[in-house]
């Protein structure tokens, strides 16, 4: 008689594990690093400036425009406890200075703007932009191609941005 063997017992996530890790659907989506015990989503100009597609100048112009639009798009409501004399009448300067500046860098890029918010400020990747423009039907040559040319562009439009 043919002895059963037993399944071996998968190990059980840790609370960390659980409630640290990003969801699958972001996984797929962002690039991780882990951080003591916690995940950080990697920008796409980080990842982009490691394979050499930017050079320093590049990615040093495109984090400047994503940090200014990041904070461009911070909530201007002070806090509930804040007794200060100035209130919370509106966004504070930093956050209109962020705003006016966000603005004329996009107006400077023109018809790339789109293209650079979607890599350096919604942290979309190329080949998902591209995926979104040509869609999956696209056959693989044209798809390098494309994803070659939204590099270039991307180049470009970091070297527009000046003020940093």
């Amino acid at each position: 008689m043919a002895r059963k063997t037993r399944k071996a017992k998968q190990k059980a996530p840790s609370a960390i594990e659980r409630f640290v890790r990003p969801t699958e659907h972001r996984e797929a989506h962002n690039d991780f690093r882990s951080v003591g015990p916690a995940m950080r989503v990697v920008p796409v100009i980080v990842r982009l400036h490691e394979s050499n597609v930017l050079n320093d100048r590049e990615f040093e112009a495109l984090a400047y425009y994503r940090d200014q639009a990041s904070l461009a798009e911070k909530s201007p409501v002070r806090s509930c406890i804040d007794f200060s004399p100035k209130g919370g009448h509106g966004p504070g300067v930093a956050i209109v200075s962020a705003q006016i500046e966000t603005w004329r860098i996009e107006r400077n890029m023109g018809p790339l703007a789109p293209l650079c918010r979607a890599v350096c400020v919604d942290d979309i990747k190329l080949e998902h932009w591209i995926e979104r423009k040509v869609g999956r039907s696209a056959d693989r040559d044209r798809f390098k191609q494309e994803i070659g040319i939204a590099a270039l562009e991307l180049k470009y439009a970091a070297g527009g941005i000046v003020g940093r």
